[in-house]
């Protein structure tokens, strides 16, 4: 499935809490314990992203923010990365999709989802 996000894609347990797994080329695999993760785009970083402890971020970088729900371990702090990096998302058990706040897409435990940067722009038009 592809599909471009404007805002963020938020990643949810059916449960209280989630074993998830992050890996990027630029950051060491971590485990996160946590009741969700957010991957917020600059323009998503004032929403949802924000009210979970995220930074707002200026929409002129290019940059992807990773941002734990109600973490349990050492992970409690964003992460900012280049939005060119590929993140891969996993949980060894059964997890949700959310993309822009529009529905929830069941995910599989061990199915990993990719989250790469669309080679289409956005273009804004302030009225």
């Amino acid at each position: 499935m592809h599909t471009g996000i404007v805002n963020d894609i938020v990643f949810t347990s059916p449960k209280t809490l989630n074993h998830f797994s992050i890996d990027s080329n630029c950051l060491p695999t971590k485990s996160v314990r946590a009741s969700g993760i957010i991957v917020s785009t600059p323009t998503g970083s004032t929403a949802y992203n924000k009210s979970a402890g995220g930074a707002v971020i200026d929409r002129s970088l290019d940059v992807l923010q990773l941002t734990p729900l109600c973490p349990q371990n050492d992970c409690r702090n964003p992460v900012i990365i280049k939005a060119d990096e590929e993140i891969r998302i996993s949980s060894c058990e059964d997890m949700y999709m959310s993309a822009d706040g529009e529905g929830r897409i069941f995910v599989p435990k061990n199915t990993v989802i990719t989250v790469t940067k669309s080679p289409e722009s956005l273009i804004y038009l302030e009225v």
